[in-house]
């Protein structure tokens, strides 16, 4: 259909249209104007605006008559004055959907022959739907608001399960925070006593190592020195013996025993050969002293025990102090999570979160990858976020996000690799299930916020007076 702002084009020329305008303007000040069809597509923030204007509407800080409101011609840069109309290309529409939700939609599909609203008022004038003899557009917001409070009504009765589990989630929370820092309050001074015994069985460890390595050394020295007069007395008494066992050597040799050539003089002029010289005889090797045995104290056993708790304890402290850093949510509320995991199996693979503290991808083989560690958890977002995992072949390092749902009951489901080492999973979980979504699903199902019957038109700007 040709639109009205050709013919408007072509039935005033421009400069006879601006003199038309203040004339009409001023008739209108004056005599009052002549009654324009309803508004309709009124915002509900402008509602009571155009009920009270009055002498003409405000348009770009002029003075707009009445009959230039709602005319299928845009005059105003704001599309005010064309509310009900697609004139403007920027002007919305407002759907008021009584009996469910109003909301807006773009004027340039007014009656564009498709019913985009669900009672059907932004088809109020539709030529094409008549063009083609078909019917005016149905009201369907009482459906939509069945079929939307259906939905609501399941996510109110899950929501409140939800909070009645966390309730009890959070006494536990609670029960258990106390506990830890009960408990690391306490092993301060553990330590310390523990820190004491140490040292004190460590003095007396090494007293009693010290005590007897010298009384080691004392025999040692006694019994060197008893082996030294051994000798001493062993060689006194060998010089004595000596002539006694020449005597005998010579009695032994009687003078009538043949000669021995070897033993006859030289020849004259010749020197005497000495005879061959008796090779010495070999004095027999000390053997070899074993080594002595490690000093054993009566302590060690004591000392290793309690240095062992020592060490536990300390590693304690430390765990609890990691633990009480730890972001787990409002209120701690999540705290009985640390140290539990939660599996979900999708396809060939098994997948576990354990979300305060690492996550894995296990295959059926046996094998497992590790996804990363526990990095932080954004309660704004209620995602916990989990880095630093195996690292893909010519890729990233693996990593896990986390996103945590209201649920009357913890579990995991729907792991996903949305892009490349990059996994995602859902938790359901009472914890970051919120009162306040309650109320809000309470106030909808009351119909609060669905919009009630009333006018889907207003009359247009009375021009008595001024605006």
């Amino acid at each position: 259909r040709r639109s009205a702002t050709s013919v408007r084009i072509r039935r005033v020329p421009r400069p006879t249209m601006r003199l038309a305008f203040l004339l009409f303007s001023f008739v209108a000040l004056t005599l009052g104007g002549k009654p324009v069809p309803k508004l309709k597509g009124v915002a509900p923030e402008l509602r009571d605006k155009y009920r009270k204007a009055t002498g003409g509407w405000l348009c770009d800080q002029s003075i707009l008559p009445g009959e230039l409101v709602q005319d299928d011609f845009c005059d105003c840069k704001d599309a005010t004055d064309e509310p009900g109309t697609s004139a403007c290309p920027t002007g919305k529409f407002w759907c008021v959907n009584a009996g469910f939700r109003g909301y807006f939609i773009s004027s340039s599909r007014v009656n564009d022959g498709v019913c985009d609203c669900c009672d059907g008022s932004d088809e109020y004038d539709s030529q094409v739907l008549r063009h083609y003899g078909l019917p005016s557009c149905p009201n369907t917001c009482a459906a939509l608001a069945a079929d939307e409070n259906k939905g609501v009504r399941e996510e109110y009765d899950t929501l409140l399960r939800g909070l009645e589990a966390r309730t009890t989630l959070l006494a536990e929370a609670t029960s258990k925070k106390t506990e830890y820092q009960k408990e690391l309050a306490g092993l301060g001074p553990k330590i310390e006593t523990q820190e004491i015994l140490v040292q004190s069985l460590q003095s007396e460890d090494q007293d009693y190592v010290a005590k007897a390595e010298a009384e080691r050394k004392a025999e040692a020295e006694r019994k060197a020195e008893a082996e030294r007069k051994a000798a001493e007395a062993a060689a006194a008494a060998a010089p004595a013996q000596q002539p006694a066992t020449e005597n005998t050597a010579s009695a032994a040799t009687p003078e009538s025993a043949p000669s021995d050539p070897s033993r006859e003089a030289p020849a004259a002029g010749t020197e005497p050969t000495a005879p061959p010289a008796a090779p010495a005889p070999e004095e027999p090797s000390a053997p070899a002293e074993a080594p002595l045995p490690p000093i054993v104290s009566p302590f060690q056993e004591q000392l290793g025990k309690a240095r062992s708790e020592l060490t536990s304890l300390k590693n304690r402290k430390e765990e609890l102090e990691k633990i009480l850093a730890i972001n787990f949510g409002e209120q701690s509320v999540m705290l009985p999570y640390y140290g539990q995991c939660f599996n979900t199996e999708v396809g060939e693979y098994t997948y576990e979160v354990c979300p305060f503290e690492r996550s894995a991808q296990k295959s059926k083989s046996g094998s497992s990858t590790s996804l990363g560690s526990f990095d932080s958890y954004d309660g704004a977002t209620s995602t916990i976020k989990i880095t630093r995992g195996q690292k893909c072949w010519n890729g990233p390092e693996r990593s896990m996000t986390v996103t945590l749902v209201c649920s009357s009951q913890t579990r995991l489901r729907n792991a996903d690799e949305p892009s490349m080492c990059s996994y995602s999973s859902i938790l359901e979980t009472p914890a970051v299930c919120s009162s306040a979504r309650l109320a809000e699903l309470a106030s909808r199902l009351k119909g609060a916020t669905f919009a009630a019957p009333q006018e889907d038109d207003l009359p247009a700007p009375d021009l008595h007076g001024d605006l």
